[in-house]
């Protein structure tokens, strides 16, 4: 799930996990958590899409759906969660 900040995606995500009855990854709040953890922006941002992926790999891995949400600001975010998501089709 991409799109601009207050787009809408978080409220879509969150539908759309429950429809499905699969996990929503909020970006926003893994980074929020390693901020109040004393990390510098960037350090935080960094490590909360290293989380995301590895959240998002494990849950598959036992077999339910994942949405990601996250603005998806840089290519190679869309790319590695296109990828993931192949590999778990």
């Amino acid at each position: 799930m991409s799109g601009a900040p207050g787009a809408g995606k978080s409220t879509i995500a969150k539908l759309l996990g429950q429809s499905i009855g699969g996990l929503v990854i909020d970006h926003d709040v893994l980074r929020s958590t390693l901020l109040e953890s004393d990390l510098e922006f960037g350090a935080a941002a960094k490590h909360a899409y290293q989380l995301q992926w590895a959240l998002a790999q494990d849950v598959m891995k036992q077999g339910l759906s994942v949405i990601i949400d996250s603005t998806c600001n840089f290519q190679v975010v869309l790319d590695r969660g296109s990828e993931l998501a192949k590999n778990h089709e």
